[in-house]
């Protein structure tokens, strides 16, 4: 195995891929080997993304290591730099690609992330599929779809948890006398808000003392504007300068009265577990989860009853249905060549019916909220981590 693994993606604290490259930075930091090095630099400053202290200063070190080849390889423009002592782990996106500016990194051997979405992958995605030396699916249902289009070398790596942080820990009423329901990811038919907002309208004519509180922020306007093509809504949310979605004024445009919706805006993942701890019910109705939704899994680690759309990645987290509330009404959502195969629209009733559930008898609700808490627990960064390495040991 090589003694350095390169990351060719920045971490950051604010979206997935930059949580997923953060912890995997900091698990193997822990572990000791193979030395992570960050290809990419990170978007703000350290003291942004890190606690002071011992791990800020470890990364901080190695990061001095990152910059001379960076620095090398600004100086020179279009060129490949090849690192035969390492393995490079490359982001990929839908249909494979990459990052031209990011792949001027290279290994002397290269693996690819992939959290896929889009199924349709036609000869040039594959010949680029097959030009790693391995491929990792972040979901059981991504590496099967891989392997369906003929990229056998496609094994599952499933993100991890920080279960030092996301725990069930001491509970803090922020909104005391109401019943909390949860709902987290970017803004985007994808992630299937349209949805929620749908089911908790009818929920909250019900149980006026229901709140619903989001983290719904995303990077990418086109994506939040993509919401609009769900059923449930005719359009999206404002934004403002600095990419700040109005989703509260949105969410009474589509019926929601004022005060039954709160958006949490930009908030750190280490803000996360205190926002988590203090919901009665965390609501997933995701069309397509190419990942097995890190928001679901922090949530769940945090004991809190979730309800989980039972389709692609989302099933890894779904155990025989006792350790969640899984919405196993999916309309089939593929589409013309087979972008969507496995992506599933979730009935807005059984949302409700959920809700209901957790609402009038929280006792189950609790006992699925621990039963969560106990399958998660063996998804903690240090043992995906581990997985990882293991793959790459037999790949040497």
């Amino acid at each position: 195995m090589d003694k350095k693994l390169g990351i060719n993606w920045p971490i950051s604290d604010k979206h997935g891929w930059g949580i997923f490259a953060l912890n995997l930075l900091v698990s193997l930091l822990f572990r000791g080997s193979p030395l992570p090095i960050l290809l990419t630099p990170a978007p703000e400053p350290l003291e942004n993304i890190l606690p002071e202290g011992e791990m800020r200063n470890l990364v901080a070190s190695i990061d001095v290591i990152a910059r001379e080849l960076r620095e090398k390889l600004a100086d020179n423009p279009g060129k490949i730099m090849t690192m035969s002592d390492a393995t490079v782990l490359h982001a990929l996106g839908n249909r494979l690609f990459s990052d031209p500016e990011l792949d001027r990194f290279q290994g002397g051997r290269n693996l690819g992330m992939v959290f896929l979405e889009d199924t349709d992958l036609d000869a040039a995605a594959v010949e680029r599929g097959r030009s790693y030396d391995c491929l990792l699916g972040g979901s059981t249902w991504c590496a099967e779809s891989l392997k369906s289009s003929g990229l056998q070398s496609a094994r599952v790596l499933f993100q991890g948890v920080d279960i030092t942080l996301f725990n069930p820990g001491e509970v803090a009423a922020a909104f005391p006398g109401r019943f909390v329901v949860f709902s987290g990811g970017k803004l985007e038919y994808r992630k299937g808000q349209d949805i929620v907002l749908a089911a908790f309208k009818v929920f909250h004519q019900r149980h006026p003392e229901a709140l619903l509180v989001t983290s719904w922020q995303n990077l990418w306007p086109e994506g939040a504007a993509s919401i609009a093509g769900g059923p449930h809504v005719d359009r999206g949310p404002e934004a403002a300068d600095g990419n700040r979605l109005f989703i509260e004024a949105w969410s009474r445009d589509m019926g929601h009265p004022e005060g039954a919706v709160i958006d949490l805006g930009w908030i750190s993942n280490t803000s996360m577990p205190d926002i988590l701890r203090g919901c009665d019910a965390a609501v997933f109705t995701n069309r397509c989860e190419g990942g097995t939704n890190l928001v679901a899994m922090e949530a769940m680690a945090c004991g809190v009853p979730c309800v989980i759309s039972a389709n692609t990645g989302h099933l890894d987290l779904i155990d025989d249905g006792e350790n969640c509330y899984p919405l196993k009404d999916q309309e089939s959502l593929a589409g013309e060549g087979g972008v969507r195969t496995g992506w599933g629209e979730s009935s807005v009733e059984e949302v409700v019916d959920c809700l209901e559930s957790i609402y009038s008898d929280r006792q189950e609700a609790a006992l699925r909220g621990r039963r969560g808490v106990e399958f998660i627990s063996g998804w903690n960064w240090r043992q995906q981590t581990e997985k990882l390495v293991e793959i790459l040991e037999s790949l040497a």
